[in-house]
């Protein structure tokens, strides 16, 4: 199970994920971000700090917000994820703290 929730700041946007992302609920968590993000010129946050487990799938999730919003932060990366992210040159691709 995942929750995607998020608000537009007056400075950025953020979105908080929590729980998985995986192939079963990738298009959701997608949905719900880009219903989020879309037509936004802030710095896009993506708090990532109760996020358990991200599949191939939500690492596409990723890929294609990025594509989008070029100024793009994930912060509170656990290990598990962080380790994901920088085998897979996420880490290159956007910030990652």
């Amino acid at each position: 199970m995942n929750t995607v929730t998020g608000k537009v700041q007056s400075d950025q946007v953020r979105i908080v994920l929590s729980g998985r992302i995986d192939s079963n609920n990738a298009a959701q968590t997608e949905a719900a971000m880009n219903e989020i993000a879309d037509g936004q010129i802030l710095p896009l946050v993506i708090d990532a700090e109760k996020l358990d487990y991200i599949s191939s799938a939500g690492l596409r999730v990723l890929l294609r917000l990025r594509k989008k919003h070029t100024d793009l932060t994930v912060t509170g990366v656990n290990s598990e994820v962080y380790e994901i992210l920088e085998m897979t040159g996420f880490t290159e691709l956007m910030t990652v703290e």
